[in-house]
């Protein structure tokens, strides 16, 4: 997201409700996280990405991509480091970036199933554990969530 452009939070008219379910869950984490389910064109991303200013320090956002696999989204073998050493070595996924971030997914609701269950669960528990090719790790994420969605694309699990 760093290198994204963001309209200013503040600039942005009307969506006050949308504003102050954001700014509560900024307050808030505990909270747990925001869905902004809205028309194309009402600027649910803008509102998202016009946080940025806001928050303590820009990479604090981790944008989850549509597309990610399971392995992405917790972790798994690093083969870059197989194919360098010939060991094997644990390689933290996208949910260790995002602890103690804000995680957002745009279009929410096109996300598969499956990673979108993974997220419920690890929001739920804050834990993932992963086994892979004799490999195990443990490890915590606790993470906002903010997703954005267009319900005429689809309804979110």
């Amino acid at each position: 997201m760093n290198g994204k452009w963001s309209y200013p939070f503040t600039a942005i008219y009307g969506q006050e409700k949308a504003k102050k379910a954001i700014l509560l869950a900024l307050i808030n984490p505990k909270i747990g996280g925001v869905l902004l389910a809205g028309d194309k064109g009402t600027a649910k991303s803008t509102l998202v990405r016009g946080i940025l200013p806001l928050l303590e320090e820009s990479a604090s956002l981790i944008e989850l991509p549509l597309n990610a696999t399971e392995e992405q989204i917790l972790g798994g073998i690093n083969f870059e480091h197989v194919l360098k050493t010939g060991k094997r070595k644990f390689q933290h996924g996208l949910l260790a970036r995002a602890h103690g971030k804000i995680l957002y997914i745009d279009e929410v609701n096109l996300l598969s199933n499956g990673v979108a269950n993974i997220l419920m669960n690890v929001k739920e528990t804050k834990e993932i554990k992963i086994e892979r090719e004799g490999i195990s790790s443990d490890y915590y994420s606790d993470f906002l969530l903010i997703g954005t969605m267009n319900p005429e694309r689809g309804a979110f699990i």
